[in-house]
């Protein structure tokens, strides 16, 4: 897995949610995957953490 399939499979979930007009919900639930101290520093927060709010 690379930073590429991170970014895309981020972008084609949230497009997917704005078409079905469930975008704020599917991005809240991606962001409560970073609830826990420890997922904060895993890879795929090291390549979406802006986008979910980390920094």
């Amino acid at each position: 897995m690379t930073t590429v399939d991170v970014r895309a499979a981020y972008s084609h979930t949230l497009t997917a949610a704005a078409n079905t007009g469930v975008r704020e919900a599917v991005r809240a639930r991606i962001c409560a995957l970073f609830d826990e101290p420890a997922a904060r520093t895993g890879f795929v927060a090291s390549v979406i953490g802006k986008d979910v709010d980390l920094d």
